[in-house]
C-alpha cells in the first residue's frame, strides 16, 4: 500500500503567502450547515482563499482565513492550490484604476 501511495504523490510546496483552498471535513459541515430544504452532504468540500502563514513541517502548514482572523494548522493533504481566473484579475486592475480615478476628483 505504502509502495503505491509513494509512486503516485505528487508533493506539493507552499511559500508564505500563498493563497490555498482547504478541504472541509464532512463532520464539520453536517453539524455546521443543518439548514432545511439543505443537503450538507452536496455542500461545498473546499473553503477558501485562504493565506500560507508558515511552514511547521514538511507535511504540515500554518493557513488563515484571507477575511477572517482564524488561523489553523493543516495536512498539506488538505491543501490545495487556489488560482484566481484571468477575468476576475482584470475585474480587480479595472476596479483599482477605477478607485484611482476617483480619488483625483
Amino acid at each position: 500500500m505504502k509502495i503505491n501511495y509513494d509512486r503516485n504523490v505528487k508533493q506539493m510546496n507552499y511559500n508564505i503567502g500563498d493563497k490555498v483552498w482547504v478541504r472541509v471535513r464532512l463532520v464539520w459541515v453536517l453539524n455546521s450547515e443543518k439548514k432545511k430544504g439543505k443537503n450538507p452532504k452536496l455542500s461545498k468540500s473546499w473553503k477558501g482563499p485562504n493565506e500560507v502563514l508558515a511552514k511547521i513541517t514538511e507535511l504540515t502548514y500554518k493557513i488563515k482565513q484571507i477575511n477572517g482572523k482564524k488561523k489553523l494548522i493543516v495536512n498539506i493533504n488538505r491543501i490545495k492550490k487556489f488560482y484566481m481566473l484571468a477575468v476576475q484579475q482584470e475585474e480587480i486592475s479595472l476596479s483599482q484604476e477605477q478607485n484611482i480615478t476617483i480619488n483625483e476628483d
